[in-house]
């Protein structure tokens, strides 16, 4: 695969070429769908977020008496609780705690962005690291790709802002990434009509109200589909991700890379 690419997606974007390139020679994607009419919810998560953390401002000396609480070594257990209670991944507690403090010390939309999107919370980081990385990740994009219009996103609001980001490093730098390699692997051309530059400038055009519709994303894009295919515009957005057995073959996460990775390694490549 080249340089390096962590996508999970990948595996089976791989599966799918395959199977595809036993029928035809090419293919067309939707890629460019999500980024151009945002679709993705994360767009409007750190908005709402924020403006509902803003009520509790009003309270006086929230910020004191949220630090100290996080920081209770009570607050690990109730944390594993309540993940098991709702059968999510119980495990690391501290540093989903740790998340929520970047969250609840969060300046704007645009740093929620950046706590939702990081591997690990900042303040795991040391000193020096915090000051290598700099800015937030909108900061950054405007230093390396200083062509595009930022300042246009920004006015037109923290949506918007986001969509751009999108649309310039994660479509850019990971989907058609994943997407060309997994159909070069077999030799299969894949188009994306979605990115024709001419629709691309009409949907950068659109005002928000356009693409997001109360509560529903790329709202536009759907209502076009709904003309040919109803039943498939109305399904809920869900992630092209890794078919995985039922239970994840372990009741952690360590049983599970063991289960899928390591046990398949050994199959695979140990000496016979």
């Amino acid at each position: 695969f080249d340089e390096p690419f962590s996508d999970p997606s990948l595996i089976p974007t791989l599966a799918i070429s395959e199977a595809a390139r036993a029928h035809v020679t090419v293919v067309l994607t939707g890629d460019g769908g999500d980024e151009t009419f945002m679709g993705y919810p994360w767009v409007s998560h750190p908005s709402r977020l924020f403006d509902r953390r803003r009520w509790v401002e009003w309270v006086p000396g929230w910020r004191r008496v949220a630090g100290p609480l996080l920081e209770a070594r009570w607050m690990e257990h109730a944390v594993r609780g309540a993940a098991r209670a709702a059968r999510l991944n119980s495990d690391n507690p501290r540093v989903k705690i740790s998340l929520l403090q970047d969250l609840v010390e969060a300046r704007g939309p645009e740093q929620v962005y950046d706590t939702f999107q990081s591997a690990l919370p900042k303040r795991f980081l040391g000193a020096g690291d915090r000051a290598r990385l700099g800015g937030s990740l909108v900061e950054h994009a405007r230093a390396w790709y200083p062509e595009y219009a930022w300042d246009s996103a920004a006015a037109r609001g923290t949506q918007a802002l986001l969509s751009a980001l999108d649309l310039v490093t994660y479509l850019r730098d990971g989907v058609l990434v994943k997407v060309d390699r997994a159909t070069m692997a077999y030799a299969l051309e894949a188009r994306s009509p979605l990115l024709d530059h001419r629709l691309v400038h009409l949907a950068q055009s659109l005002d928000t109200s356009f693409k997001i519709h109360r509560g529903v994303h790329k709202h536009l894009l759907r209502e076009l589909v709904a003309r040919r295919v109803r039943g498939v515009s109305r399904l809920k957005k869900h992630g092209f991700g890794v078919p995985l057995p039922p239970g994840g073959s372990g009741p952690t996460p360590r049983a599970r890379w063991a289960s899928l990775v390591e046990r398949r390694f050994f199959e695979t490549w140990a000496p016979r």
